[in-house]
């Protein structure tokens, strides 16, 4: 069982978890899933599109260069540029119908959990605090 500051230090490490105490991490409600700095790269869920218009479920792998530094901080990816950073708070019976994503971007949902039906008829859970990637910006949606 944790206690509320090691929450809070592994909320903290997940928020930068290409870099953050050498390892990569998800919290979630029932826990910590940590990974290795050693692997050679971070594998995500994105939703992008199939040949079919219909957004689909893969993985995205982003590489990770060998542990280094003066202080052993740990395997980390080269940096990803990005245009911007969007805060957004929705209640919790928030309930979206179908749509494309807006732009292609990384997403992390903080406090809790989504299930995201997809056009092509699968579904997952997006655990919070796990980082995942959308870019179906046309097509039927998710």
């Amino acid at each position: 069982i944790l206690d509320v500051m090691a929450a809070a230090r592994a909320r903290l490490a997940c928020l930068s978890p290409l870099f953050g105490m050498g390892r990569a991490c998800i919290v979630y409600n029932g826990g910590i899933r940590w990974m290795s700095s050693q692997a050679s790269f971070w594998t995500i869920k994105a939703i992008t599109l199939n040949a079919n218009g219909q957004s689909t479920l893969k993985s995205m792998r982003l590489p990770l260069g060998a542990p280094s530094g003066p202080h052993g901080i740990g395997a980390l990816s080269k940096i990803i540029p990005l245009d911007g950073l969007i805060l957004r708070e929705t209640p919790g019976d928030y309930l979206f119908d179908w749509h494309v994503a807006p732009r292609r971007q990384f997403i992390v949902n903080l406090d809790a959990a989504v299930d995201v039906q997809l056009s092509d008829g699968t579904a997952t859970r997006l655990a919070a605090g796990e980082l995942f990637y959308v870019e179906d910006i046309t097509g039927q949606g998710h």
